[in-house]
C-alpha cells in the first residue's frame, strides 16, 4: 500500500544544535521590535488575545502583530529569515538520496510550522537545492501558510491542524507516517490515527525500512 511520509523540518532534516529554536525566536523578536514599533503593552495584549482565542504557534502571533502594525506578513517572514544564521546546517546527500528512493513508491511531504522562505534557506543548506527544485523533484512542501483557514494558521500541534492537512491533501490518516521531534505534534498525529515516529539520532536509518 502506498504511504504518505510526512517529515518535519527543524530538528528532523537537520539537528537542532545547528539552529536552536531560541535563535529562530530571537530573530522574530528582533524584527517586531525593530520594524513594527508596537509598545510592550500592545505586544502583551496581542499575545494574550491570540492565546485566549486558541490560535497556537509563533506565526499566528506574528500575523496579529503585523495586522496591528499594518505590516506585510511576507515581508516580516523574509526579514526574520535574514536574521537567522543557517550556515551551521550541513549538507546531507544521504538523506536526499533516501528521500528519492522513498518517493518512488510513496508520497513524500516536508511540513513545517515555519515560513516558506525559512524552508527554502534550510533546503539550500541540507540539499543544496531551493524550494522549487524540491517540489520539481516530486516532494510536496507545506509551510505555515498552507494551513491557513478562515484567517488563521493551524500548526501541527493544534487540534485542527492535522485535519486541515488531511482534508487538503486527500490523505487517509491510516496511510500516513509523521516523522517529527516534537511530542505535541506526534500526539496529535496519533489522535488522528496516523502512525508516527519520534526522531532520534538513528531516525534516518529507520526511513529505509518504510
Amino acid at each position: 500500500m502506498k504511504k504518505n511520509l510526512i517529515f518535519d523540518c527543524d530538528g528532523v532534516l537537520y539537528p537542532l544544535e545547528a539552529l536552536p529554536t531560541r535563535e529562530i525566536v530571537a530573530a522574530m523578536k528582533s524584527v517586531y521590535r525593530g520594524e513594527l514599533k508596537l509598545s510592550g503593552e500592545q505586544q502583551r495584549e496581542i499575545s494574550r488575545q491570540t492565546l485566549d482565542e486558541g490560535h497556537l504557534g509563533m506565526f499566528n502571533y506574528i500575523q496579529e502583530m503585523c495586522r496591528a502594525a499594518d505590516y506585510d506578513f511576507d515581508k516580516f517572514s523574509r526579514k526574520m529569515s535574514d536574521r537567522i544564521n543557517y550556515n551551521r546546517i550541513q549538507n546531507n546527500n544521504s538523506l536526499w538520496n533516501a528521500l528519492q528512493i522513498l518517493k518512488q513508491e510513496n508520497n513524500v511531504v516536508i511540513w513545517s510550522n515555519n515560513s516558506r522562505v525559512h524552508l527554502d534557506r534550510v533546503f539550500q543548506q541540507v540539499f543544496h537545492k531551493d524550494i522549487m527544485q524540491i517540489t520539481d523533484a516530486g516532494i510536496r512542501v507545506w509551510d505555515i501558510k498552507s494551513t491557513r483557514y478562515r484567517g488563521y494558521f493551524y500548526p501541527k500541534q493544534s487540534a485542527e491542524g492535522m485535519g486541515v492537512f488531511l482534508h487538503r491533501t486527500g490523505f487517509k490518516p491510516e496511510e500516513c507516517v509523521l516523522f517529527d521531534d516534537t511530542p505535541a505534534n506526534l500526539k496529535m498525529a496519533e489522535n488522528y490515527g496516523m502512525r508516527r515516529k519520534k526522531v532520534d539520532l538513528s531516525w534516518q536509518k529507520a526511513i529505509s525500512l518504510e
